[in-house]
């Protein structure tokens, strides 16, 4: 379903684009600008449940949580983890680190689709919608190997989606997000 109404809005985007261009190269045409999606409410993200010291060769296994407030259904998409070294650098930068998540239908680890040393990303292949005010969570496990370097390490969670409206299709719309860049902080011990 996601895949055609992204599909329905690429097509749909071509067309536009088609029917942008001049007939005729010596007639001037105004643009118009798109206009901007509304925002209809905030995704507010967190991340807690998780040791503060973690030994090489261990595992974090951390709860992240997400709640939405608008008028329509989420549907989470892509959930985020950003996990780095602080001695060696900023994000994304993690020697050592990796992340897996918990499938919540196969309750299976499964692991992450990774776009930059750092950045592990996870596309669930289930849609899970969340009405508005519900606290929905996903389990995430990063894990370090006996030869990361041990001290300060920090990470920080996010989540996005689509909105749904009442019948079923997509919503152009945003959220604002809150709290999706807090910070976090664990030890890694020899």
């Amino acid at each position: 379903m996601r895949t055609r109404l992204r599909r329905t809005a690429v097509l749909v985007a071509s067309a536009g684009l088609l029917a942008a261009l001049p007939g005729n190269m010596n007639t001037a045409q105004a643009v118009t600008k798109p206009k901007p999606w509304p925002v209809v409410g905030t995704l507010q993200t967190g991340c807690n449940d998780f040791a503060s010291k973690v030994k090489r060769g261990g595992s974090l296994y951390v709860t992240m949580w997400y709640r939405q407030q608008s008028p329509v259904m989420f549907v989470g998409t892509v959930f985020d983890v950003i996990v780095w070294n602080d001695r060696t650098g900023t994000p994304p930068s993690s020697p050592g680190a990796s992340v897996s998540w918990l499938n919540q239908q196969t309750n299976h680890w499964v692991s992450s689709t990774v776009y930059s040393p750092g950045q592990f990303d996870y596309y669930p292949p289930y849609l899970k919608r969340v009405p508005p005010g519900f606290w929905a969570h996903i389990d995430l496990r990063i894990s370090f190997s006996n030869t990361a370097d041990p001290g300060s390490w920090s990470f920080n969670c996010g989540t996005g989606g689509d909105l749904e409206s009442q019948n079923g299709t997509f919503d152009p719309a945003l959220l604002r997000g809150l709290g999706s860049f807090t910070i976090y902080g664990v030890t890694l011990e020899r």
